[in-house]
């Protein structure tokens, strides 16, 4: 029989993309890993300083010093990289393919590796809206990671929205500022995603950043015909992004950048956009409305966003309440869409 394991020889690689709740719950087991010399190392595609403030939170401690980035991966030779992963807690702007490399370190210097899962398959958001009547889930696979994305995809996805607890697909998208996974594939995945989502007749919340020209072409041939509607998670364009999008039958969901001095293209669309087209959203943990701008973000901050839509548009911060409830509900729960 194999020698059993000492906890040094163990590394827990878990995934900062967890719901905030799931981190929370989470953090006195990691808590007892870490006592037992269990080393956990967090990946994550945020920007170093966002990425270690989420690991600090989660794990109790200070590990500022602990990071490692993709981008230096790139440049560590493969020794290199085996004498410097025991000492990181974090790895930041971490794609798939430094995810490999990691997980192949750990091997050659003998580690166990145990990772949380994060695919098309992992059920962890449905899970929580299981649990918890107030709580939706939405699936599927965000453009930075359509590389993770195979053959069976389509399949588990199709799958998951069978499930009575998830209302959308999303987010899909594009996002070629920081061009996680190469574009072509993006644009594949996103596409494959707009199929199954259409051929479920469930509506999608879309991701765009810096890719407005190619997602708005994508979603002209393979979504307008569905006749479904849709959410532009986080809308950051300016009136004319607007005017495409609600042209296509999109809802527009307003976050905390709304209330940003110098989003003035942002609250122009704010402005001109019909009642019953708008959302608003946390885009939590980042995005916090002033007057908590810089701070990690949550849904009880909302209220600022709220606010800042009322006052913009001239109108009672109940009826923008009000208006943003229904909205949702008549795109995501399939009663109020049947009967609206």
């Amino acid at each position: 029989a194999a020698e059993p394991l000492a906890a040094g020889d163990l590394t827990f690689l878990g995934l900062l993309g967890l719901a905030d709740v799931v981190r929370d719950a989470a953090a006195p087991a990691i808590a007892r890993l870490q006592d037992a010399g269990v080393q956990i190392v967090m990946l994550t595609g945020d920007h170093p300083s966002t990425a270690g403030a989420i690991a600090a939170h989660v794990t109790g401690r200070d590990v500022g010093h602990h990071i490692l980035t993709g981008t230096q991966i790139d440049e560590l030779a493969d020794e290199e990289l085996d004498r410097l992963l025991p000492t990181v807690d974090v790895v930041a702007r971490c794609t798939p393919a430094h995810k490999v490399r990691v997980v192949e370190s750990f091997q050659r210097i003998g580690r166990v590796v145990a990772m949380t899962g994060d695919g098309a398959n992992d059920a962890a958001g449905i899970r929580l809206a299981d649990k918890y009547e107030c709580m939706f889930a939405t699936v599927g696979v965000h453009p930075h990671d359509a590389g993770k994305a195979d053959a069976s995809t389509p399949r588990q996805l199709r799958e998951l929205l069978r499930h009575p607890r998830v209302v959308a697909m999303g987010e899909i998208g594009l996002d070629y500022h920081y061009d996680f996974s190469p574009r072509d594939v993006q644009r594949r995945v996103f596409i494959e995603q707009l199929e199954v989502a259409r051929d479920a007749g469930v509506p999608v919340v879309i991701h765009t950043r810096e890719a407005w020209e190619d997602t708005f072409a994508i979603l002209e041939e393979y979504w307008r015909p569905a006749g479904t509607p849709g959410i532009m998670h986080c809308f950051s364009g300016g009136p004319e992004e607007a005017q495409r999008a609600l042209s296509l039958g999109f809802y527009l969901s307003f976050s905390g950048i709304l209330t940003y001095p110098k989003a003035s293209d942002v609250q122009q669309a704010a402005k001109d956009a019909p009642l019953d087209r708008i959302l608003v959203e946390t885009d939590a943990p980042y995005l916090a409305p002033v007057p908590n701008r810089g701070k990690r973000n949550e849904p009880s901050f909302l209220v600022h966003t709220v606010q800042k839509l009322a006052d913009l548009r001239g109108e009672a911060v109940e009826t923008i309440a009000a208006a943003t409830t229904a909205n949702w509900e008549r795109i995501c729960l399939p009663e109020t869409r049947a009967n609206g």
